[in-house]
């Protein structure tokens, strides 16, 4: 399959599961699994694309605000955490890097919120 197409599916998958997620329909896990297996597959068949490696970033990102909307505090804990891996890796690749900086601070947030959630659940 052609690689733009690959990813210009994988990012649609993204965005429907992200706005299927905030609408709180089960659905969008499938879209988001899509999108994930899409962008794994072009980042593993050419580990050096920094495009690839940022929609890998970003698909994480996205699929912990998606889990975080559906209720799935740890899950979307997760896809935070390895959203936060990514980034500092695109970081220490390019120190300038305005995008990683403010996706590294999404998923910061992103991180503190599910954890707050999830420890004021644990106490009631």
């Amino acid at each position: 399959m052609d690689t733009d197409i690959t990813a210009e599916m994988a990012d649609s998958a993204l965005y429907v599961g992200l706005a299927q997620a905030k609408l709180g329909k089960r659905e969008a896990a499938g879209n988001l699994q899509m999108a994930r297996s899409l962008i794994e597959e072009l980042h593993r068949a050419d580990p050096g694309n920094a495009m690839y490696h940022e929609e890998l970033a970003k698909t994480y990102l996205f699929a912990g605000k998606a889990m975080e909307a559906l209720g799935q505090r740890s899950t979307a804990l997760a896809f935070y955490k390895k959203s936060m891996g990514v980034y500092q890796e695109l970081k220490t690749q390019d120190k300038n890097s305005f995008e990683a900086d403010v996706r590294m601070e999404e998923a910061a947030k992103g991180i503190q919120s599910v954890s707050v959630s999830r420890t004021s659940e644990t106490r009631d």
